[in-house]
Formats: structure tokens, sequence, C-alpha cells
């Protein structure tokens, strides 16, 4: 991981952060990185300290540079990642500054879902339309991409704190981030930094798989546990036999990245330009000026509408209507190059972009008949007969290629599409999903339906998949039937529950009535029945997701329980 190395780990964050509750009495300093091989967060390692203060976070710097330096048999070298991203305790930046020194700081990211929720918990004591103003601001201090469009917002910001007594509070919280501003907001924090502190995959990960309050031994046993497992999942992976995780993997990441950079160039042309309220303007003494752009006059554009070629219907052939020294007609036998027919006149049928994309990958049409072959490299197009050319036609001359049209003419191939009646002699081929507790073969990832510009916001434009859980105790109503979660629901067999990571409705919009969703992406429960998702959901194909670990430890009741339902279970 160090930064000034070629290793593929050179441009990844190491994750640093404190477990409560894992062994009992004491406290799991963690470090670990994201593996762009294996697709997942793995540990670097773990330390059981009595307490989170500043002396045993460097300590577990220290022991972590001496062991580096055994394994790398250097004695000069030390842990120097591109940067670490932790929450903003100050034991972490003062134990990390103690061991790598104050320049540190400059490479310190902090965990952006923690100053969202901050966020929405001082919101909640907003009236309604000022908590979204609030949201609003924050987000865009928060996203802002220059120092200057920063302190824009800022002074925005506290012109709305102080327009209303009441919003007072605000004002300590709000001095209180900007003080850390260089750890949290995009403008001052480090270029390419996470957003989230992924340290926390790692603790549910120990919460799925082991018991809280463990003694030492025990948490000895489970570390000891997971190197082995990283030791063969590595190997694995050499040998071409590990499957790895699902999250992004090296290019993915790269493609993100790539993709980021790109929108942080296109906020900074929109700050620039929100910056100056007459636009941008040029220096009168520059040397350098833009070419203005010449208006055309109305004779111009009169000659360009002459002087156009128009095709006649009856020959096929382009008239010139200029009067200066052009010939009359040319006809495409005469000229080296036929003009292209109007795309207006012609036969394509075209699908409309609104539609969705289908759910599942259409059938391969590999083997199709090739419908234009080109006319031969030395041979001349005029002299080449129209039946080597030009495909056959039944409404236009043979002297003019028309593309055939996919919907018109019956004897051309027609690929196969979920958007075509079926045909009455041969019943369509529809997609079966695997059956009960099979893994898929498709992968976990579905294509998510691209909305329209007009169309409001729904579950299934959620890019997130539907997955089993257990019932968390905190969680009170259905988000799709809207009622409470009884006490059956609280017990085996029947509190297996369907999860899915969405944006909530917040309000009715006063003026539209249409419904405003939050936002930001949150976890959303329902009953697990078809009808109760497809409220929120109206394309809800019934594909449920479990995971295997879930399904190994469930109760043979709670299996009866998800054969009854009418949700096809699928597991990973």
């Amino acid at each position: 991981m160090n930064r000034n190395g070629s290793h593929y780990l050179n441009s990844e964050f190491c994750y640093f952060d404190g477990k409560y509750k894992r062994c009992r009495g004491f406290v799991t300093l963690t470090a670990s990185v994201y593996h762009s091989l294996l697709r997942k967060q793995i540990i670097l390692g773990t330390m059981e300290a009595e307490s989170e203060n500043s002396q045993n976070v460097a300590l577990f710097w220290e022991l972590f540079n001496e062991i580096l330096k055994k394994v790398s048999g250097s004695e000069n070298e030390t842990f120097n990642p591109i940067g670490w991203c932790t929450d903003l305790a100050g034991a972490n930046l003062a134990g990390l500054c103690a061991v790598f020194g104050e320049s540190t700081k400059s490479r310190i990211k902090t965990c952006e879902f923690h100053f969202k929720d901050h966020r929405n918990k001082k919101a909640n004591r907003l009236d309604s339309q000022s908590g979204e103003e609030f949201k609003s601001l924050c987000n865009e201090l928060l996203e802002s991409v220059s120092e200057k469009h920063y302190d824009t917002v800022k002074k925005r910001l506290d012109s709305f704190i102080a327009a209303k007594e009441e919003r007072s509070f605000l004002q300590s919280w709000l001095s209180w981030w900007h003080d850390r501003r260089g750890f949290i907001f995009r403008a001052f924090a480090p270029k390419n930094g996470p957003r989230m502190n992924q340290a926390e995959v790692i603790h549910a990960g120990w919460g799925h798989r082991d018991n809280p309050n463990m003694s030492l031994l025990e948490v000895c046993q489970a570390d000891v546990r997971d190197s082995l497992l990283l030791d063969a999942e590595l190997r694995g992976y050499a040998a071409g036999t590990a499957t790895g995780g699902d999250g992004p993997s090296f290019l993915q990441s790269k493609k993100r990245e790539y993709a980021r950079e790109l929108n942080k160039a296109r906020k900074m042309g929109e700050e620039l330009l929100q910056s100056d309220a007459e636009g941008l303007t040029i220096d009168p003494a520059a040397s350098f000026r833009p070419t203005e752009r010449k208006k055309r006059t109305q004779e111009a554009t009169r000659k360009d509408k002459v002087n156009r070629p128009k095709q006649t219907a009856a020959t096929g052939t382009f008239a010139v209507t200029d009067k200066r020294d052009r010939p009359s007609h040319t006809t495409a036998s005469s000229s080296s190059h036929v003009p292209a027919p109007d795309l207006l006149s012609s036969n394509y049928s075209l699908v409309p972009a609104s539609q969705p994309f289908p759910l599942f990958p259409l059938p391969s049409c590999t083997g199709a008949p090739s419908l234009y072959q080109p006319p031969s490299q030395h041979q001349p197009l005029s002299q080449q007969s129209p039946s080597q050319h030009q495909p056959p036609s039944l409404h236009q001359s043979p002297s003019l290629y028309q593309p055939p049209s996919l919907y018109q003419s019956p004897s051309l191939y027609q690929p196969p599409s979920l958007y075509q009646p079926p045909s009455q002699h041969q019943p369509p081929s529809l997609y079966q999903p695997p059956s009960l507790y099979q893994p898929s073969s498709s992968g976990m990832a579905r294509t998510p339906y691209h909305a329209t510009p007009h169309e409001q916001w729904h579950s299934g434009l959620s890019p997130y998949h539907y997955e089993i859980c257990l019932l968390p105790t905190k969680v009170q109503k259905c988000y799709g039937c809207g009622s409470d979660f009884v006490d059956k629901y609280r017990k085996p067999p029947f509190n297996l529950v369907v999860k899915h990571v969405d944006r909530r409705v917040i309000r009715r919009n006063e003026v539209t009535g249409q419904l405003v969703f939050s936002h930001d992406y949150s976890n959303t429960y329902y009953h697990p029945s078809c009808a109760h998702l497809r409220r929120k959901n109206p394309v809800f194909t019934g594909l449920v997701f479990i995971s295997n670990e879930l399904f190994a430890a469930s109760e043979p009741g709670q299996r009866a329980v998800l054969e009854a339902c009418d949700l096809n279970v699928v597991s990973k």
C-alpha cells in the first residue's frame, strides 16, 4: 500500500475505526483496506485495547510498523498509504499524527455518512420546509469542489440560520464542522478520498459471524480463522478458483474514478458560472478573443434552401434547382457518389427511447441472415447491377437503397423482443428464474429501470435488489402497507421480512400534489408479500434474494414460511 510504489493497492485508502462489544471489556481497533482483486474489504490488523485513546491508537500503529518491517525484511519500511479514512475522534487524529507526523492531517478523510446523519438530526428540529432547505444547503456545502463556491454557500447558510431565532442552535454545529472542513468537505479534503468509512463493513461481518462480548481467547480464535480464510482466498485467486466478493473490480473502480472526475469538472464549470452574476467576461486588453459568430442574413438562408438537392419521386433522381453553372439533373448511375436518402422519408422503424430496458438479457441473435452485403472494393459502384448492392424493396424504386423496416417487412429476420406479441402458432420463450435455494447463475446485479424525464420516482428505479433478512428490533412499520409489524413478526418463524434500499417518501408537494422523495437512500422493510411490494414498485417481478449464511442458519419453520409466500426466493 505504499503510495510511492507500483502495487495495485497503492491508490487505496486505509480504513481505521474502533469496534465496541466484540470483546468483553475491550475495544477492537481495526485497520482494513478494500482489495480490488478479491472485491471485498480485508483486515490489515486488529488490536484489543482497554479504551480508544490517543496512546492506544499510537501503540497500534507502532506495532503495525514493527510487523511490517519483519515481513518486508527492511528496517526502513513504514506504513505509507495514500491516506486514511477514520472518524473525527480526537484520539484517532492525535495517535496518527504522533506516529506518522503532523503532515498526516492533510491525508485524512472522514466519513460523509456521519455528516449527513448529524444534518438529518438537526433538520428534524425544524419545520418541514425549513428542514428541506437546510438539507439542500448542507448538501451543496458538502459537494462544493472549489473554495470560492464553498465560501458562497457558507454565507447563504449563515444567512439562513440568522433569519429566524429558532435556528440559532445550528450556528455552533456549523462552526464545529467548518473548523474541520479539511477532513470532510470536498473542496478541502484529500482528492479522490472515500465518502464512507468502510471499516463498518468489517464490523458488520463480525456481527453476522461471531457472538458479541466474546472473551480474549475466543476473539483470538476468530482472528486466526479469518486470517486462514483470507490466505485460502488469495491462493484460490492465484489458482483461478476464488469467487471473491460482489464489490467493484479494479477496472470498475477506475471507471468510477473517471466518471467522478468528469462530474467534478462539470461542477467546477457550473460553480465558475455561478460565481459571476453577469456571466463570463473577457478582458478588453486581452490579445486573444474568441471568434464572433456571424449572423446569417435572410438572403443566405434563402439561397441555402434553393441550392439544397431535392429527390424526385418518379425517377429516383436528385434535381439541383440552382440556376447557376450546374447541370439540371444528375442521375445515380452517372455520379461517382450516391447521395444518402433522406432518413425522414425512409422506412426506419425506431423503438421509442422511453421504453424500459429488459430486466433479463435477450436471447442471442447470432446466426441471423445478413441483411446487406457491401459492394466489392475493386468494382465501381456505377458498374454494378442493382442486385449486387441494393436489397429488394416492395414499395421503392430499385435505383435507391432504403433500409428494411423492422416491423413492416415480414420476410426479414426479427430478433426476439420482450415487447412483441407472441405468435399464434409458437408460444413465446419466457424467462424462468432459478428455483428456491439454488445459486443464481446470472449474478446478483440487475439492469436498473431508467425513468423518462417526466416520470415520477418509484421503488422500481432503485438499483438495489430485494433481500430476505431478519426483522430488526427498531423497525416498526411495513413500508408497503404502512401497518405495524405485530408481535407475530418479532419471533420465528415469521420474523423474516424483505429489505430494500430505497428513497423514502417525505411529503406531498403543496402545489402539484405529487410525492416528494428524499435524496438519500435508506433501508425499507416489507411483509413478505408481492402485494405489499407492488404498492411502492409497480414493476416488481417477485424476485427476492437470500444470503447463503441466513438460509443455512434458518429454521425449518422459517423455510416453510418462505416456500408458502408468493415471492420467488433465490439464494446467493
